[in-house]
């Protein structure tokens, strides 16, 4: 089995009083480290491994809403995507196959970004896209009911990227410098 020379990181997250994180680089999938999905108290006791039916990556997204645990994984089945499962492993679903850049909740709305997308969670069924563009770096942050985010014009190389800020409700995007 090869292995890194670039120590892997450890995607994590705390929720209901446990810490839920990624065994550091089992293996390496297209530049991706991947392992086990584990949970722990906070104190480090009581480490047991969640068997969720994917591999999780220890970089990139990875967080919970307090019912589900959101991450960048690999399966036998369905490949590498956005998968999401309960915290208590079972419930595995794949959503979009290309790896998000940032995700966050607020008030019950799912907001995710990808390098050209902004994405709503619309139902169980799905996500709404709700913007388009060159997201800079798809990093997304939010602030009571807007959606901050770097946009640059593609189409002039010369372009200097601006901060964007959009209502989740709708309406109309403001440039902000």
């Amino acid at each position: 089995l090869a292995r890194s020379a670039v120590p892997a990181k450890t995607a994590y997250c705390i929720t209901d009083n446990r810490i839920f994180f990624a065994a550091p680089g089992d293996y390496d999938k297209d530049g991706y480290f991947f392992g086990k999905l584990y949970s722990m108290d906070l104190d480090g006791q009581n480490k047991s491994e969640i068997a969720c039916g994917a591999d999780v990556c220890n970089s990139g997204l990875f967080m919970s809403d307090g019912e589900m645990l959101y991450f960048f994984g690999n399966s036998e089945k369905d490949g590498m995507g956005l998968y999401s499962c309960k915290l208590d492993g079972s419930g595995l679903t794949i959503g979009d196959k290309d790896e998000p850049r940032s995700m966050n909740f607020v008030a019950g709305k799912y907001i995710m970004a990808t390098d050209a997308e902004l994405y709503m969670k619309k139902d169980s069924t799905g996500w709404e896209m709700i913007d388009s563009g060159n997201i800079r770096f798809g990093k997304i942050v939010l602030v009571g009911d807007d959606i901050y985010y770097i946009d640059q014009n593609t189409k002039d190389p010369n372009s200097t990227p601006v901060v964007k800020r959009e209502s989740m409700h709708g309406g109309p995007v403001e440039t902000l410098g």
